[in-house]
């Protein structure tokens, strides 16, 4: 299935640029079909919605991937499975900056066996949830199986 594909393309795309961005070595990367054990720093990617263009069969306008970063807080800074605020907020921005980045196009094009035109990261949100910190940001892609 194309957002499957689709969703493994973004992984692939996050865990390449561990050398412009360090961080993402820090990060554990989970999809929806993997049973991995998921440790903290831990980025969920998902698909969140997918439309298919009103004209052109197969062609997905947009795909929705949602990339999720999750920390557990650090109350004293000592806890090594504990993240300080400064650090899941670079966590964040390198999230943004890697769905934001164009290259991403040329990157995924191909790979997996989908065609990829068009990706565009959003600013995303921050907040608490089950008491984790999580940042998320949507890439909208525009793709088709190849």
């Amino acid at each position: 299935m194309i957002t499957d594909r689709a969703i493994e393309a973004v992984k692939a795309w996050v865990a390449s640029r561990n050398s412009s961005y360090p961080v993402v070595d820090e990060w554990t990367i989970v999809t929806p079909t993997e049973d991995s054990v998921k440790s903290y720093p831990l980025l969920t990617i998902s698909c969140t919605g997918a439309e298919e263009h009103p004209v052109l069969r197969g062609v997905m306008h947009p795909l929705t991937i949602e990339l999720k970063i999750e920390t557990t807080p650090c109350a004293t800074g000592d806890d090594d499975l504990a993240t300080t605020g400064t650090t899941h907020n670079s966590y964040a921005e390198a999230l943004y900056e890697i769905a934001a980045d164009y290259n991403a196009v040329a990157f995924m094009d191909g790979l997996l066996g989908i065609s990829v035109w068009e990706s565009k990261g959003n600013t995303g949100t921050t907040g608490t949830e089950d008491g984790r910190r999580s940042s998320t940001v949507e890439m909208r892609i525009t793709c088709c199986n190849e």
